[in-house]
Formats: structure tokens, C-alpha cells, sequence
């Protein structure tokens, strides 16, 4: 259960299964951890310290590229460096989303790279044999071929889990089970796993004179094919969190005719003509030109709503958690808000929201309105994280992100992370992996 009778559907929908994982389908959203994640006093505090260095002394140029194909505008890497809290207690920082034909990670692209085993499931680990009692190796991993029913041994100097969260989570867990000798510092943390992610609401409706106040604050920019938005983080927030303006698409009649246009081409079937009036096509066209090659914007319909929305990391609680029956091979997840969570976050949302609007020249009386209180209806946005950190006794090791106990195996996953933070956390754990990948070349 998350939010009412809403369930978390976080494991099994709005996911991509494969090679890239969810930033195949998504935004691809790339941000690292900000000022805010490293200053908050909490329970996630010890962890964000131990990465600080990485990030304060982070080359983000090569990086960059390797993930756009060209490099950003220079006064992205400024602002992501700079993060200074205004007379209104907030500051804005800037994104920018990989180009979609970055984002095929198929293994036409990496085939000359990598090996690539498909078709096959990993099964266990083996340890190799020593005498050290304080350290281990991984020797082998044991995956099944789904195809023939065989397993194959796959051997290697040092091994790196490059899994998603929740999936990442469960390996671990099964591991650290079927060798607890190897793990009695762990105080049995490995069968019941803290867990984080992220939440999005809608707070705000922006009115049509509100929107042309705000001009391009409100929409995302395009400069030589780099999609850039913008997000502001308040300094006294309850949990690290930031605003985003967001449209809703599907209120546009034109762009809604224009999307079954494209859909059948792509689709290379006739157009759904219930869905189409030829009128509002044209309209959604012209708009569409001017705001993508005339504006260099990424196309919001005129008649679409416009939002300020709210995204959230949880509160650490023990009453958030994931919890592995690895005899069953089942896995639970217990989540959610509680009532006095939900009233403290919503309330500063409600408070830090319409400041914002009103220090970016926005009238409350003419420019915009609370949604009503049953818009307050908070959804996860696939970011798990954090279920392999612990504030006392993390299961990885900072920053190079090494399960504790072994000497050459790495979890490269958003599980291994502190917590959601106020960034997209793909590209923060991006950094720990180029970082650490330069350490051993």
C-alpha cells in the first residue's frame, strides 16, 4: 500500500526490463546530488559525506559527452557547482535529458565491447578458497541459459552488479543469506532492507496569464539538439525534494489529433479518424513548428494545463522496507506515507510552492491556485534507492561502492546510493562508477 489504497506499482510498471534499463523509455534526466543532499542533517547524512569528495572535485566534461555525444552548454556545469540559496530560501538548478538515440543501449552498440550472455539468468556467486578471514573474492558467477537449461560459469578478476534497484536488492540479499559467515557484521540488516524513492504531486495550476509571465521558466529549452529544464530546491524542506513545472498534454485537443497522426505513421497503420479532426491538426502542427524550430522549445500545446509539481524523497522509517522469502522466491514490499508525513510534506509544499510562484512575478489572486486537497495524490517516479545503504551499518562501501567483506566485487546500482536526493539518481551513480572505473585503468 502507498498512498490510501493506491498500490506501489514501482516493481512492475513504468519499467524497462533490458539493457539501459527505465532511462531507455524515460526522460533521461541527467543531474548530479546538489548542495541540499550533502547539507541535510539526517538520517542519510553519513552516507552523502563519505561522496562528498567525488562530487566537489567531479570532471563532468568527459562524462558528458560520452552520454550526449556532444558537450553541454558551459553555464550547466556552473550552475550545477554553484547552488546558491537566494533571499527566498531556494535556489535553481538545471538538467539535461540524453538525446533519445543516446539512449539505445542494444547490443548492437556495445557488441564490439562486451560479451553479451542473453537469454541467460545470474543463479549465485562463488567465493573462491582463502585463508583471510577479514576479506573474500568472488571467483565465478553461476548464470542459467534459459534457452537449453544449462548453467554457465562465468569467471572474472572482478565483477560488477549492474542491476536495477529492487532487482539489485533481492541478489544481495539472497547472497549475503547463503554465505551469513562471511557477513556476521551485518547484524541480519540483509533480510529486511530500508528503501527510498521518490514522489510527484501536482501542487499548483497555472493560469493562462501566469504562463505568459513565466515565459520559458515554464517549459523546457533546446540549444544545438540538448533538451535543458530547470528545478528549484528550498533549504528548509522536510525531506530533499524539489519543484519542476509540468504540462498535462492530454487536456490538448490539437496535440492529442497531431499524436494519433504520428502514432499510425510510426505504427504504419491508418490513423484512428475518431481521434482526429483535421482543423485542431493543423493548429497542433503550426504550433508544434513554431515552438520547436522557431522557439527552440520542447513542444507543450497552447491549450494544455500547466502545473508547479513537487517531487519528494521519503523519510527514512523503519516502516518502509523490502523483505525477501528467498525460499519462495518471493519479495514484499511495505510503503508508503504515514498521516503525520503526509501533513508536514504537504504543508511546505503548499508554503514553499506559492513563494516560488510569487518571487518569479506570479499574482496568487490572477495567476494561479492550490489544487484542491484531493489532487494530493502522491505517485512514485522509479527511482528506488538506498536499500544497500544503511546509516550504521551499510552493506557497500563509499565511494567505490564495493559489497563490505570482498575485495573485487562492486554494486554499480541506485540501491547502493544513500537516497533519492533532489536528482534524478541514474547520473550521480553514473559519477561513482567513472569515478572509481579511472582508479583501476
Amino acid at each position: 500500500e502507498q498512498i490510501g489504497n493506491d498500490v506501489y506499482k514501482g516493481s512492475k510498471e513504468g519499467r524497462s526490463f533490458g539493457i539501459g534499463g527505465t532511462s531507455y523509455l524515460w526522460g533521461g534526466s541527467l543531474l548530479p546530488f546538489t548542495r541540499c543532499d550533502f547539507d541535510k542533517n539526517d538520517t542519510y547524512k553519513k552516507g552523502y559525506d563519505s561522496i562528498r569528495n567525488v562530487f566537489d572535485n567531479f570532471d563532468h566534461i568527459s562524462l558528458l559527452r560520452d552520454l550526449l555525444g556532444k558537450e553541454p552548454k558551459k553555464d550547466l556545469i556552473s550552475n550545477w557547482s554553484n547552488n546558491t540559496y537566494n533571499s527566498d530560501g531556494f535556489y535553481e538548478v538545471g538538467n539535461v535529458f540524453i538525446p533519445f538515440e543516446r539512449k539505445d543501449f542494444s547490443t548492437k552498440k556495445i557488441q564490439k565491447d562486451f560479451e553479451i550472455l542473453t537469454s541467460h539468468k545470474l543463479d549465485h556467486f562463488k567465493i573462491a578458497e582463502s585463508n583471510d578471514k577479514e576479506k573474500f573474492s568472488i571467483s565465478e558467477a553461476i548464470c542459467l541459459d534459459l534457452i537449453n537449461n544449462q548453467y554457465v560459469s562465468v569467471e572474472a578478476s572482478k565483477f560488477f552488479l549492474c542491476a536495477g534497484a529492487l532487482e539489485s536488492s533481492f541478489i544481495m540479499s539472497k547472497f549475503i543469506s547463503s554465505n551469513i559467515n562471511k557477513f556476521s557484521k551485518l547484524e541480519n540488516k540483509f533480510n529486511q532492507l530500508s528503501f527510498n524513492d521518490h514522489l510527484h504531486t501536482q501542487i499548483y495550476k497555472i493560469f493562462p496569464n501566469g504562463r505568459n509571465k513565466l515565459g520559458d521558466l515554464a517549459n523546457k529549452s533546446i540549444k544545438e539538439g540538448i533538451i535543458y529544464g530547470n528545478r528549484y530546491i528550498f533549504k528548509d524542506s522536510p525531506t530533499r525534494s524539489f519543484f519542476h513545472f509540468t504540462a498535462d498534454t492530454q487536456s490538448s485537443k490539437s496535440f492529442t489529433s497531431l499524436r494519433e497522426i504520428g502514432y499510425s505513421i510510426q505504427q504504419r497503420r491508418l490513423p484512428d479518424i475518431k481521434k482526429i479532426d483535421p482543423l485542431t491538426s493543423i493548429s497542433g502542427l503550426l504550433d508544434y513548428s513554431k515552438q520547436r524550430f522557431i522557439d527552440s522549445k520542447l513542444f507543450i500545446p497552447e491549450d494544455s494545463d500547466l502545473f508547479l509539481s513537487y517531487d519528494f524523497e521519503c523519510p527514512f522509517s523503519e516502516d518502509r522496507f523490502l523483505k525477501f522469502d528467498h525460499k519462495l522466491g518471493k519479495r514484499f514490499i511495505k510503503w508508503g506515507l504515514n498521516k503525520e508525513e503526509e501533513r508536514e510534506i504537504q504543508s511546505s509544499a503548499v508554503v514553499f510552492g506559492q513563494k516560488l510562484l510569487v518571487s518569479l512575478g506570479l499574482d496568487p489572486k490572477s495567476d494561479f491556485e492550490l489544487l484542491k486537497e484531493d489532487y494530493w495524490n502522491p505517485f512514485d517516479v522509479y527511482h528506488p534507492s538506498g536499500s544497500l545503504y544503511s546509516n550504521c551499518n551499510s552493506i557497500v562501501n563509499y565511494p567505490d561502492l564495493k559489497l563490505v567483506g570482498t575485495d573485487n566485487f562492486h554494486i554499480f546500482s541506485t540501491a547502493s546510493l544513500p537516497s533519492a536526493g533532489t536528482a534524478n539518481p541514474t547520473y550521480s551513480l553514473l559519477m561513482l562508477i567513472d569515478n572509481f572505473i579511472k582508479t583501476i585503468k
